[in-house]
């Protein structure tokens, strides 16, 4: 027998319209509903079961337990079988054993030698590969169910974002080629920068960053003063000569100063790195 079923994109559009105040016990019943459905070859009761479970998801107001996103993971699994789509329900079942890797399906719902047996088991889980996610500003990432940063991009996985109050930010469910849903992330360590080594160097690197670009701002003022005063001022008084000659040296003076303070951060900076 062919069963077709009709996916529908409902996931994103849950995600802007919920309230987040949904519970994984929630996820759970759709479940549930979807499997007894499965079960009983009603593939509309299916369908519209994981399509409201996929609304539910994004709107989640608490961490998803690991067992329940594998069964969360093997539902989506199936519904990619119904839809012929067999690489994305066999990745889809990856991710399912990744979590619970004694599983086998009860015979009420899958009778043996059914196809679906043989794709559970057919993506090899020890060739998985991952990707290093940025940590976030404030609290932590759950990677179905369990704190972490290692993404998989061999099969999906179900992501949460959650705060330092334990309130749940972001929910998503990724494949692997799917971009991360945006959160705010915490800033690079001082070793993102190979040449700084210590919080001190850092500062005086700064200084000296800062006291050139000054030092340099100045002189050029100067400069410019050095031009005006310079250039003929028939209706210049003796005082206005005066004032813009020690605007002028006062300039100089000023990027000189700023300037040996920005050579002093930088050898500091130099030192600082050593010890």
């Amino acid at each position: 027998m062919t069963w077709v079923l009709m996916m529908i994109g409902v996931a994103s559009a849950g995600a802007e319209s919920c309230a987040g105040d949904r519970s994984a016990e929630d996820i759970s019943a759709l479940v549930d509903q979807a499997e007894q459905s499965f079960g009983d070859f009603d593939v509309e009761g299916f369908g519209e079961a994981l399509d409201e479970a996929s609304l539910v998801l994004p709107c989640l107001a608490e961490p998803l337990p690991p067992a329940l996103a594998a069964r969360y993971h093997r539902a989506q699994g199936l519904r990619q079988f119904v839809a012929e789509s067999e690489d994305r329900a066999a990745r889809s079942f990856a991710a399912a054993r990744t979590i619970e890797p004694e599983y086998s399906f009860p015979e009420t719902l899958l009778p043996k030698g059914h196809a679906v047996r043989q794709l559970y088991v057919a993506v090899p889980l020890e060739n998985g590969e991952t990707e290093t996610l940025p940590h976030p500003k404030e609290g932590e990432l759950l990677l179905d169910g369990t704190a972490g940063d290692a993404r998989p991009m061999s099969w999906p996985v179900i992501l949460q974002h959650v705060d330092d109050a334990g309130a749940v930010q972001v929910t998503a469910y990724l494949y692997p080629e799917d971009a991360l849903p945006p959160y705010e992330m915490k800033r690079p360590p001082i070793a993102a920068l190979p040449f700084i080594k210590t919080r001190a160097q850092l500062g005086f690197s700064a200084g000296a960053i800062g006291g050139a670009v000054a030092a340099g701002a100045l002189y050029g003022a100067a400069a410019a003063a050095r031009g005006d005063f310079d250039a003929p001022h028939r209706d210049w008084s003796l005082g206005q000569f005066q004032g813009q000659q020690g605007k002028t040296n006062g300039l100089v003076v000023a990027s000189g100063a700023v300037g040996v303070l920005a050579v002093g951060s930088g050898a500091m900076a130099v030192v600082s790195g050593r010890w």
